[in-house]
């Protein structure tokens, strides 16, 4: 109803039968699509719903209300559920080998790295084939739409598990990295169990990545240094509270 009295673009459904009534006040008072019992649609239709009510709103678009910087916000929002129901994450396979070397080697994920040389192939093949039968150590490829478009590790280390992922280049500025962060998360959850405490460490100057931990809550800690080089540290413990990220 806020959002109706704003001008935005809406569409209802319930969940429950205690919601019938606002629903009902909708369907007489308002015209906006609607869907019924949201417990008995699919996911493809809601998302069709979502896009023809973008793409339909154009009282919304051109609204005073509205402005082109709250409307392009508005936008993301709906292509980043859009990105989300399409997203998955799986554990990495042997033969993903020569993904993660491409992946490693990208121009950006080397200069982020505490590492920044470049990687060498007989070296990576060798850590790869190492890590991946690691109980210490936990590899996942994230999947959207069938295509990988990146990777996240748990490193267990001091009591923590401390994460490394990165966003393949041509598919970054989509909400991959937090995606990947929050999924991978309740796997580690889901395998392992509660209070666990995952770390996040970033260089100083890698501001992106940095804002990432921020949005999903991680604590913001004292700075390490590794390697002479200096990185903000974020922290997280996942409990059953994880699903409110």
């Amino acid at each position: 109803l806020e959002c109706r009295a704003l001008g935005l673009p809406i569409i209802s459904g319930y969940f429950v039968a205690n919601q019938k009534g606002i629903y009902n006040s909708l369907i007489k008072n308002h015209e906006i699509p609607l869907l019924g019992n949201l417990q008995e649609i699919s996911a493809e239709l809601l998302a069709n719903s979502i896009v023809n009510l973008w793409n339909n709103c154009q009282d919304y678009a051109k609204s005073v209300l509205h402005p082109n910087p709250i409307q392009k916000q508005y936008q993301r929002l709906i292509q980043s559920w859009l990105v989300e129901m399409e997203f998955s994450v799986r554990k990495a396979a042997a033969d993903d080998v020569e993904l993660y070397l491409h992946w490693a080697n990208q121009l950006d994920v080397r200069l982020n790295a505490i590492n920044s040389d470049p990687i060498v192939p007989e070296n990576h093949r060798k850590w790869f084939a190492s890590r991946i039968q690691s109980d210490t150590t936990k590899l996942l490829v994230g999947v959207w739409n069938g295509k990988p478009v990146g990777q996240i590790r748990f490193d267990l280390h001091n009591e923590a598990w401390e994460i490394d992922y990165s966003v393949d280049a041509n598919f970054r500025n989509m909400g991959i990295g937090e995606l990947l962060i929050r999924k991978g998360m309740q796997e580690l959850f889901n395998e392992i169990g509660e209070n666990l405490l995952v770390v996040g460490l970033v260089k100083f100057n890698n501001l992106p990545s940095a804002e990432v931990f921020k949005k999903m809550h991680f604590s913001e800690n004292q700075t390490e240094i590794r390697s002479g080089i200096e990185l903000s540290s974020f922290s997280y413990r996942l409990s059953s509270q994880l699903l409110s990220l």
